[in-house]
């Protein structure tokens, strides 16, 4: 039954969707200023962040998993669905802030602009001041950094499942698995040393992406087919998942160590609200959709 479901879901599922929908909303609210109640709407680009890392990591094990992969047309596609809607951003923003902004805030725009079609702009941002600094509010382009992080783990990711399955002949969960330690120990130590590092820079970033790749492993049709997960264990967990979403970005603020600890909760919950979904079509799964 589980793989059944599982094969039926593999091509869309609509409960992402809706996550998707949960986690934008309390960021949009926290950039226009409507921080009560929620105080760590910025955690909802946690949740983007394990989604990405299922989805990206999912369509590419299968494609090298068939021998069907190009690397030309998976970085094709990237480019045929972000840049469009990138440069209609970076237009629009540009001839807003000549007519808004001074002489130095268009300048500074016009900076991030540069950075942000580099896919850099989290470098550029990371080089100003702290993500939560009101001197880094005025930049029209401050959300471009999430995308270019996530880019970034785009360039590798298709690498290192490839030379993983077809050169080094490693199982892929050993390096997803290892690599997510030594991105999380990373991480835990650098928020106390530099904030704005953990909080930019993607190799503070990548173990959420790699929680999405662990859920992608944990949802594969063979793994589901030996899988003894209970539909009420299912049914809990994918319940917790979103009470862990829900929780951080009600608790969370700018103070909270964060994105070490502090991103566990959005991180955790998202990779459960997942598998749970990828497994059976529970009450949350169905209620996102």
């Amino acid at each position: 039954m589980a793989e059944e479901y599982e094969r039926r879901m593999m091509r869309y599922r609509s409960d992402i969707d809706g996550l998707r929908a949960l986690a934008i909303l309390p960021v949009v609210f926290f950039h226009y200023g409507l921080k009560h109640p929620f105080n760590g709407g910025f955690a909802g680009v946690d949740v983007f962040f394990v989604i990405s890392g299922f989805l990206i990591t999912r369509h590419i094990n299968d494609a090298v998993e068939q021998g069907r992969f190009d690397i030309l047309d998976f970085y094709n596609r990237r480019i045929r669905r972000i840049l469009p809607a990138l440069f209609s951003v970076l237009v629009v923003c540009f001839g807003v802030s000549t007519l808004t902004q001074t002489p130095p805030e268009v300048y500074n725009t016009s900076r991030g602009i540069l950075w942000s079609m580099l896919f850099a702009s989290n470098i550029f941002f990371y080089s100003q001041s702290s993500y939560f600094d009101s001197a880094l509010q005025a930049n029209p382009l401050l959300h471009t950094w999430s995308l270019s992080v996530e880019e970034q783990f785009y360039i590798v990711i298709p690498f290192l499942i490839y030379f993983s399955k077809k050169v080094l002949k490693i199982p892929l969960k050993f390096i997803i698995f290892s690599l997510l330690a030594l991105s999380f120990s990373a991480c835990l130590i650098e928020v106390f040393y530099d904030k704005s590092a953990a909080f930019y820079l993607p190799q503070y970033r990548a173990w959420e992406f790699l929680l999405g790749s662990v859920v992608m492993l944990a949802t594969q049709p063979a793994v589901l087919a030996r899988s003894r997960v209970t539909k009420p264990v299912l049914e809990s967990s994918g319940a917790v998942g979103l009470v862990f979403i829900l929780a951080s970005l009600f608790a969370l603020s700018t103070k909270s160590l964060f994105p070490g600890p502090g991103a566990l909760g959005p991180g955790l919950g998202a990779a459960v609200v997942l598998y749970s979904g990828g497994q059976q079509r529970t009450v949350v799964a169905t209620a996102l959709s």
